[in-house]
């Protein structure tokens, strides 16, 4: 029941242990222990920190290894979560003195020192980190609560590299072990994972229904109205996607009121405005969007980079609506510029590249164009092989190249873009989310099909439009 208590109730709970802890001269090590985890699960870490360090001392004098080994684990979890220097120093010394005699704590510990990979934006060595746990736990018991927090850790790894396709297993295990078990709350969490994963995939419908059951849940368990916020965001930003304006419009009016404005800056209800504008101006809504905007440009703060990028990102679409391509670039570029500060490599560079390219080749800057769509293109294959974004930059190459009458060189750019197409259609499923797909994938075919027409391949044009559309329908 405890995972169900809300941050500032597991405070106040942390406070009264401690109070009982120092009712003993000196104060019990086991309750400063658990006062420390209460306060860790409060979000203050800062005072966790200094309870397990004294619950460290305190099993020290008594000559408990098990309880010193115990707080030491909690510390090296304050200093993760703090992104102090001493954390990797902490959990390696962890899993020494665990050892094999407390494996639980060992894995655990290993763990935290993929957490800290992450940050460091070493995800290939983060998820062979967090592999090594996960075996450890598996070793343990195949059920143990540490398999299913590895599995989620290793899913979140494969989505922050763009590759949805080998998170999705990793998350249903995780959810299969939160359903035999009847934790709610995380099991919640698991379909918002599988969702995330699905809607990357392509599987809108399947997306939309898992988000579905983790709202409902989030509702029945009445988890904390941050949590409900974010599933009702995830909603909304799907029902964009599919085209649904109405219903993002509803999604995200909810989220954002489950959001109320405070005194101070919020990168959640920032990051759900910008969800809200892109929705409204779908909607064609742009009064209420551009008041939107204003309203998530108030949120910001200097380290929420992120929300500033979307924001930046949002208005160059709004100004290539308008046809007012100066701003495109301005924009573009600012978000381009805190996306290389913050997250070199990613994937959304890929995509603002390709946004400058579009642009410049509406200005008949070819030259500059070229040098974008070249750049997007290389970043989306080093960062996402094989993903969407890849294909997206390889279509929208291949027609600039046409438009160029460079039909060789819009051909292959074309045809490889189908292919990657077709080979991330696995998730799509029957019904109108496969007929969207179908659609899309149908433009970039007639693109190709065109492009081979004007060199007078129409045969062969043909038989390749016949062959992407049969292999889409396939995967149904």
């Amino acid at each position: 029941m405890l995972a169900l208590v809300a941050p500032r109730d597991r405070r106040a709970l942390s406070l009264e242990i401690e109070r009982l802890a120092r009712t003993t001269d000196p104060p019990s090590p086991a309750l400063l222990c658990r006062a420390a985890d209460d306060a860790l699960e409060g979000n203050d870490a800062t005072r966790a920190a200094g309870l397990y360090t004294e619950a460290a001392e305190g099993f020290r004098r008594t000559g408990e290894a098990a309880g010193q080994a115990l707080a030491m684990l909690g510390q090296a979890r304050t200093e993760v979560a703090r992104r102090q220097p001493a954390a990797e120093a902490t959990a390696r010394a962890v899993i020494e003195k665990a050892g094999s005699k407390w494996p639980a704590w060992s894995a655990t510990a290993r763990g935290l020192l993929g957490v800290l990979a992450e940050a460091r934006q070493e995800i290939p060595r983060a998820i062979d980190i967090h592999r090594d746990a996960l075996a450890e736990f598996e070793k343990i018991a195949p059920n143990h609560p540490g398999v299913s927090v590895q599995s989620t850790r290793i899913g979140n790894c494969y989505m922050g590299m763009d590759r949805p396709r080998e998170a999705l297993p990793f998350f249903e295990r995780a959810m299969a072990l939160h359903r035999a078990n009847g934790d709610k709350d995380e099991l919640a969490r698991a379909y918002l994972n599988l969702g995330a994963a699905k809607g990357d995939l392509g599987d809108l419908e399947g997306a939309h229904r898992d988000y579905l059951t983790c709202l409902q849940l989030r509702e029945e368990i009445k988890a904390r109205s941050d949590l409900i916020r974010n599933t009702l965001n995830n909603l909304g930003e799907l029902a964009y996607l599919r085209g649904d304006s109405e219903a993002a419009v509803s999604y995200l009016e909810r989220a954002r009121d489950l959001s109320p404005k405070g005194p101070e800056p919020d990168r959640a209800r920032a990051t759900v405005l910008i969800n809200l504008a892109y929705a409204l101006f779908a909607h064609e809504e742009a009064e209420r969007g551009l008041a939107t905007v204003e309203a998530a440009e108030a949120e910001l703060t200097e380290e929420d980079w992120a929300s500033a990028g979307m924001l930046a990102d949002l208005r160059s679409q709004i100004a290539a609506g308008a046809g007012e391509e100066a701003e495109v670039a301005a924009q573009a570029e600012r978000a381009l510029a805190l996306y290389e500060r913050h997250q070199p490599g990613s994937s959304d560079i890929a995509m603002l590249r390709l946004r400058l390219a579009e642009s410049a080749a509406r200005q008949g800057q070819v030259d500059r164009a070229r040098d974008q769509f070249s750049q997007a293109l290389t970043i989306a294959q080093t960062s996402a092989p094989g993903s969407l974004h890849e294909a997206h930059c390889l279509a929208a190459l291949g027609r600039f190249e046409s438009s160029q009458s460079r039909f060789a060189e819009a051909e292959s750019a074309m045809a490889r873009a189908v292919d990657l197409y077709v080979a991330n259609a696995g998730g799509v499923v029957a019904g109108e989310t496969a007929q969207a797909y179908l659609e899309g994938l149908h433009q970039e075919s007639v693109a190709l099909a065109l492009v081979r027409s004007a060199q007078g391949q129409d045969e062969k044009a043909f038989d390749t439009l016949l062959r992407v559309r049969g292999q889409a329908f396939e995967r149904e």
